[in-house]
């Protein structure tokens, strides 16, 4: 999808995803000292937010100007500083080595354009800081229920550490997580999760 679509999209509803931050997000950084903080295809900014409420220098960018509009509508509705761009993160390039914390969820692009995005996100993290990359596993697409449908945009655990071998491993596994289909029914996504630091 083109950020067009994704426009269209974030117009369609009050809130895409949820207004509180991702499980594995908030259970990595909830006990870290507040730095800098970088979400790279932030969408409506929920991780972003959460940032800023803990006192984080926070940023989000996101090549959907609408949801980009909605994450400072709301940032000033809650009397948060953070900041937002709008930028394809295909091609942006923030300061090196400047954040403590960065994270990458559900972006699903071809394995050329994900492993550039890993990389830029790890060029961007300071050492000692946190990367979580965070995204539907290629299992999920006949193990679990959700995500792309195409296993070309898929990736697993082991595709992020050999995009960035200079990593160091803090976490590195498939992990799953409850969803509701679209008929009420409980189901099992398949994620994976990669926390890497830098030295």
């Amino acid at each position: 999808m083109d950020s067009s679509q994704w426009d269209e999209r974030y117009s369609a509803s009050e809130l895409v995803w949820s207004a509180d931050p991702n499980t594995f997000v908030r259970e990595t950084f909830a006990d870290t000292k507040p730095g800098r903080a970088l979400d790279l295809g932030c969408g409506e900014g929920r991780n972003t937010l959460w940032f800023a409420k803990l006192g984080w220098k926070a940023e989000g960018v996101d090549f959907s100007a609408v949801a980009i509009e909605k994450a400072r509508s709301l940032a000033n509705q809650q009397g948060l500083d953070a900041r937002f761009t709008v930028a394809d993160i295909t091609s942006y390039e923030p300061e090196k080595e400047a954040y403590e914390s960065v994270v990458v969820c559900y972006i699903h692009l071809e394995c050329t354009l994900m492993e550039s995005i890993w990389q830029m996100a790890f060029r961007a993290l300071a050492p000692n800081g946190k990367l979580l990359i965070l995204g539907h596993d290629l299992d999920n697409l006949i193990h679990g229920t959700g995500g792309p449908q195409d296993s070309s945009v898929l990736f697993e655990p082991n595709d992020v550490l050999e995009a960035i071998p200079d990593a160091v491993v803090i976490r590195s596994e498939k992990v799953t997580r409850k969803v509701t289909d679209s008929f009420g029914q409980p189901k099992t996504a398949i994620d994976a999760l990669v926390i890497v630091s830098k030295e």
